[in-house]
């Protein structure tokens, strides 16, 4: 597999749900998780923490806007 055949993905909303539905995009392989955003500063630090080198930002306008 080359790099260009993940599938990259983010999170707007980095709750219970959102991290589970990561988790689970995960399993299936072939994916990897670029950026996260979430109003509540301690669920991006658990983000971080949970995979390091995320982008993170408290405003998902930046993820829309990134390419």
């Amino acid at each position: 597999m080359m790099a260009n055949d993940k599938i990259k993905i983010a999170l707007l909303g980095a709750g219970g749900m959102g991290q589970g539905d990561v988790k689970d995009a995960l399993l299936t392989g072939g994916v990897e998780i670029a950026a996260t955003a979430d109003i509540c500063e301690f669920r991006l630090d658990k983000m971080r923490d949970m995979y390091p080198g995320i982008a993170t930002t408290r405003d998902y306008r930046e993820i829309l806007s990134r390419k």
